[in-house]
């Protein structure tokens, strides 16, 4: 649904008034996402259908005579047949809905994510080649697949593709950018352990959804997405389960041919983000397939991304180093110079079992030109199980990190233009138990530029290297402001007794505890990290809460998200 005239004049309001009164000046506060696409099912969507398809060439038939003129036009595929081909919609004339849905579409309720067991309702659109099972073709429109299972035993690059020619090439014009294509309880995946399956969906599209479905089995050696979104204004995956090898999710990763053009206004709510035990070379589930994992979530461009209500659980170092999420700039191959990810908000998520957390990079590695990274919010965050996990089998990580590369927690940058406006607010570090961080900032000089950092009302380990305000002083972080924080140490600390001898010095504005003990929460062990009556951070936050997560507002976040 594009916002516009009064109602979003209203939408834009309330929300810059919300983050000025939340984080100061507007200008300096991430935005959220300007566009949000109508997922309400249209007018007539489980009427008679126009064509029920018994068979892969019937299908094909069907596609072909496709009317989106004069009304809704729905096709219904049979939940007990395979259709097995690389089918194609066209740039129908007209703005009506195509309804694409199973037959056993009732026993599949609205509002509901699919899963597996769900297959026998589902009918199956199966990929016998390595060309997609679906491809919507350049300025494609007004398509809803409901209850479809794309699925391949093959291998292949891609499962399904929106807004791409018969050549795979992505649009130049913005007439061929699709619109309106909405994913609604489907199911994507790849039969088979061994080959390849390397993206669930890859995204050229305005106003696309994913919503209340099941992306599984997604994998390749080199980087693999559930989700890859290239270009598109109003973007939403919403209640879905996700798992790939590479970025469960990305947004960027390939230059567009567009001008000015990337994913933007990026929504992403109530998703179970995760990578099996059976990709993890050092778990007793390992199948013996090495994919080269990678992140779980990863912006390369992005504008206006707002992530919450999520869950996000398994990275190990493979083929990065056990970041949960990397945030950054990609001018790819310097063709796109407005290349930029701004205005991130990331609320009321858990991250866990997790080499590192964040990997931020605030300039383009290839140090091609590109804007910049800026206003980027954590917000009610909880980080456990950092750096493996303390029962059963570890992942592949000896020591939590957050913000961290190469042994350092960092932030990051590579030719020095500052990462800008950056918040920690009411966030719960905790590493694995038994394991501690490495440090809060990296040590090295040339790594660090950030102008206007915010950390407060947050509980992190303070670190084996020591963070203070020395990196004030030699301008590799402009305009900290730390306050409201509760620190902790740990007994392999550099420097323990200096630190907690100067801690009030250093940080007069935060408290310590002195051990993870001390900190009070309820139960480490069972993973509850609310505070007890006694913890020394109890009510200790600048806005008179107690310091980290607001546990009521994330339980009530993410109830659901796993199951």
């Amino acid at each position: 649904m594009l916002l516009s005239g009064t109602l979003w004049l209203s939408v834009l309001i309330v929300t810059s008034l919300f983050a000025s009164v939340l984080y100061g000046s507007v200008m300096t506060a991430p935005q959220k996402p300007r566009v949000i696409v109508d997922t309400d099912l249209p007018t007539g969507w489980d009427g008679t259908a126009d064509a029920s398809p018994a068979d892969s060439s019937a299908l094909t038939t069907a596609l072909a005579a496709v009317d989106q003129s004069s009304g809704i036009y729905i096709i219904e595929l049979s939940a007990s047949v395979t259709y097995s081909g690389t089918f194609v919609i066209d740039n129908n004339a007209g703005t009506d809905w195509l309804i694409i849905r199973s037959s056993a579409y009732a026993s599949l309720p609205s509002g509901t994510r699919t899963t597996p067991a769900a297959t026998t309702n589902l009918a199956k659109i199966s990929q016998p080649a390595h060309l997609a099972c679906m491809r919507v073709d350049f300025g494609g429109h007004h398509v809803r697949f409901i209850g479809i299972e794309f699925t391949t035993a093959v291998a292949t690059t891609v499962l399904t593709v929106v807004g791409f020619d018969s050549s795979y090439i992505q649009p130049s014009t913005e007439a061929e950018v699709c619109s309106y294509i909405i994913f609604d309880r489907c199911y994507l995946t790849s039969t088979s352990e061994t080959n390849r399956c390397r993206t669930g969906i890859q995204v050229n599209c305005d106003n696309f959804a994913c919503i209340d479905s099941y992306i599984d089995n997604i994998k390749d050696s080199s980087d693999a997405q559930a989700i890859l979104f290239h270009l598109g204004t109003g973007l939403l995956v919403h209640n879905c389960y996700l798992e790939a090898t590479g970025e469960n999710i990305m947004a960027g990763g390939n230059d567009t041919l567009i001008t000015d053009r990337l994913p933007e206004d990026l929504t992403i709510s109530k998703c179970y983000f995760f990578k099996p035990d059976k990709w993890n070379p050092v778990s007793d589930d390992y199948n013996d397939q090495n994919w080269n994992c990678k992140n779980l979530f990863e912006l390369k461009m992005c504008r206006r991304c707002h992530i919450h209500s999520c869950v996000l659980e398994g990275s190990w170092v493979d083929g990065q180093a056990g970041y949960a999420i990397s945030i950054k700039i990609a001018n790819q191959t310097n063709t796109n110079p407005w290349a930029e990810t701004i205005d991130v908000w990331m609320e009321n998520c858990l991250i866990k079992r997790s080499g590192r957390g964040f990997h931020i990079l605030g300039s383009d590695g290839e140090g091609y030109p590109s804007g910049s990274l800026q206003r980027v919010l954590i917000r009610n965050i909880l980080f456990h199980t950092l750096g493996g996990e303390s029962t059963g089998s570890p992942l592949n990580e000896d020591i939590a990190e957050l913000f961290g590369t190469q042994g350092k927690i960092v932030l990051f940058t590579t030719i020095r233009k500052p990462i800008k406006y950056f918040t920690f607010d009411h966030v719960t570090f905790v590493a694995q138990e038994g394991h501690h961080t490495t440090g809060m900032v990296a040590e090295t000089a040339d790594i660090i530029n950030v102008d206007n950092l915010t950390i407060k009302n947050s509980i992190f380990p303070a670190g084996q290297f020591r963070f203070t305000p020395t990196f004030v002083d030699n301008g590799r972080i402009r305009n900290l402001t730390l306050s409201g924080n509760g620190w902790f140490f740990h007994a392999s600390d550099n420097d323990l007794a200096t630190r907690l001898t100067n801690f009030s010095t250093d940080f007069p504005n935060d408290i310590k505890a002195d051990t993870i003990t001390d900190v009070e929460f309820t139960d480490n062990s069972s993973q509850d990290y609310t505070l007890a009556n006694d913890s020394p951070f109890k009510d200790a936050a600048d806005d008179g809460t107690d310091c980290g997560v607001n546990f009521t507002e994330l339980n009530a976040a993410i109830s659901g998200v796993e199951t």
